[in-house]
Parts: C-alpha cells; sequence; structure tokens
C-alpha cells in the first residue's frame, strides 16, 4: 500500500481512502460517456489513488450498464437516480465520494493523463481552503488527438496558471472542491433545473464565504462536443431564463447577467421578426463558419435570445 494513502477501518476491514473523487452526472450520453470513463486509464495518478462516482439521471441508452462493465479495469461505479437535473446529480455524487477532494467534471470531457494528479497536488499544496479550475478546451473539431489551433480555452488565456480568478469562472466542467467546504455550504442549489448557472451560483456562494478560486493550467481536459454559434443560438433562450432565475437570487448581480436598464431597453427596440434579426439570420446562412461575418451574427442573434429568453421567464415564471 502507498505509504501516503489516507486509510480507515470499516467492518474490520482496512479501505484505502482515495486522494480525489470524480463526480460525473450523466444522461443518454453513452456513447462519449464511455470515451470519457475510459480516458481515465490513462492517470499518472495511481487508480488507488482515484475513484469515479456516476450518477446516471435514468438514462434509457444502457449508460449504467456501460459503466459497470468497465468497473473490472476502473475504479469506477453508478448510480441511478430520477432525472432532477444537474445540480441534483452531482449533489448525489459528491455525497457518495468517498474522497475529501471531489473533481467535478462532465460526460463528454476527456481528460488528459495528469488531470488528477494536478489537482491533487495543488490542493495539498494550498495554504488555505480554495478551489481550483482546471484548464478546460472546447474543441473545434473533434480529430483525436486535437491539434492545438483546434482547442479554445474557456477561461481566457490572459490568466497565468495559479493566478486568482472570478467567481464567475467556478465551471463545473474541471473543477475541484473540498467535499467539506462543498457539502457545507448545501452545495448546488437544486431548484436550478434548467440550463446552466447552477455551478456559477454555487460558486458565487464560496465566493462570499472567502474562498478563492484559482486558475490550474496544468490539469486539463477536452470537451468532446462542439459548440458552435449556432447551438449557442439554439439554446440561447434557455440560458437566458436560468440567468433570470440566478438573478431572482441574487438580484445585485442584475448587471453581470445582463438585466440592467441598458440591455433591456436596447433588446426592447428589436423586433424579433424585423430587418435587424433577419439581416443576422441571413448572415449565418451566408458566411461560412468560422468567418468574422458568420460569428458577429451569432453572437448578435445568441444575445437577443438570451435576454428574450431573460425577460419572458422574469414576466411568465417560467424559468426553464
Amino acid at each position: 500500500m502507498d505509504d501516503n494513502a489516507s486509510t480507515k477501518v470499516l467492518n474490520s476491514r482496512v479501505m484505502v481512502i482515495p486522494s480525489i473523487s470524480v463526480v460525473i452526472g450523466t444522461y443518454n450520453q453513452k456513447p462519449v460517456l464511455e470515451k470519457v470513463l475510459t480516458s481515465f486509464l490513462d492517470q499518472t495518478l495511481p487508480k488507488d489513488q482515484f475513484e469515479i462516482v456516476v450518477v446516471d439521471s435514468t438514462s434509457t441508452d444502457g449508460t449504467p450498464d456501460m459503466v459497470r462493465s468497465l468497473s473490472d479495469r476502473l475504479p469506477v461505479r453508478v448510480t441511478v437516480q430520477e432525472n432532477a437535473g444537474k445540480a441534483a446529480a452531482r449533489n448525489r455524487g459528491a455525497r457518495e465520494a468517498i474522497a475529501d477532494l471531489i473533481l467535478f467534471t462532465d460526460g463528454d470531457l476527456l481528460a488528459h493523463p495528469n488531470l488528477l494528479a494536478e489537482h491533487v497536488k495543488a490542493q495539498a499544496a494550498a495554504k488555505s481552503p480554495r478551489c481550483f479550475q482546471g484548464l478546460e478546451y472546447n474543441m473545434s473539431r473533434l480529430d483525436w488527438p486535437p491539434k492545438p489551433d483546434q482547442l479554445h480555452a474557456i477561461v481566457p488565456n490572459r490568466y497565468q496558471n495559479h493566478q486568482r480568478i472570478g467567481w464567475f469562472y467556478w465551471l463545473t466542467g474541471n473543477l475541484s472542491v473540498s467535499k467539506a467546504i462543498f457539502l457545507g455550504i448545501g452545495g448546488f442549489d437544486e431548484t436550478f433545473t434548467g440550463y446552466g448557472f447552477e455551478d456559477i451560483e454555487c460558486g458565487y456562494r464560496l465566493h462570499k464565504q472567502g474562498v478563492d478560486l484559482v486558475y490550474l493550467k496544468t490539469a486539463i481536459n477536452y470537451h468532446y462536443h462542439l459548440i458552435t454559434p449556432d447551438v449557442e443560438v439554439a439554446r440561447a433562450d434557455k440560458k437566458g431564463r436560468s440567468a433570470a432565475f440566478f438573478y431572482t437570487k441574487h438580484p445585485e448581480l442584475k448587471w453581470y447577467v445582463g438585466l440592467n436598464p441598458i440591455s433591456t431597453g436596447i433588446h426592447s427596440l428589436i423586433s424579433p421578426n424585423g430587418r435587424v434579426i433577419t439581416m443576422a439570420q441571413q448572415a449565418m446562412k451566408a458566411h461560412a463558419p468560422g468567418t468574422w461575418q458568420y460569428r458577429l451574427a451569432g453572437w448578435f442573434l445568441h444575445e437577443y435570445g438570451y435576454l428574450a429568453g431573460a425577460k419572458d421567464a422574469l414576466r411568465t415564471g417560467n424559468f426553464q
């Protein structure tokens, strides 16, 4: 047994306590989740030093059986529960985690071999409680291994390794946190059942408790899912509704979520079926992805749809 491994006695058996528990919530992601889980086979951190806890929200694609089939090669286990959203799945995984350190990630993020070792090392060296946000890349193509020019960091490159960053980068694709600290603030707010913001909201509460968020650029993973402007436009309304729900809980952050008089006033001047929207839609059809015209039109349509969803949610109470 590794001399540095933590141990405890349960029912007269010595149980090795891993250094870190990876928590993944999933729903009907079997093909890509299998790629994600097998990426953990190459971790430099020994397998007796980590575990993977998959919480499946009652998938219908055979996900639980696939996860169980990997348990002879990986320290992985699966719990199935009713689909109550990402927040509920992640909270369940955190409660069931054995380690004192949790890494939250998603079912479509492939792990770099040093991912877990870097989080464990950084947390062990920290002189005060803190969360570490790893380097998560979006991919412009699903080539594997990816080429450098196909990768785009979610946290801007201007931030340096081990630099403190804002709570609004508390994103659960690649984030480590003490289990005790996380559960101590009540975990994720499970009333968030729409698209997003449950992680940022948790980060904001931790920020108010004085827990720093630090960028860890040596802990890398890759989003094996193309996030293109047309995808962003399609889900903008749902994102806006979740932002509005976030705003109802933290109205002091209206400028952060864009629900301020300037943004909403400009939005009101644009007709959803008017010339400006039509021109943006035509620009996305006329120009190739990657061109500045395509990106600008996509950004504009996303922002318009986001505010439309947010304003409607606040008016109707429909936050999903």
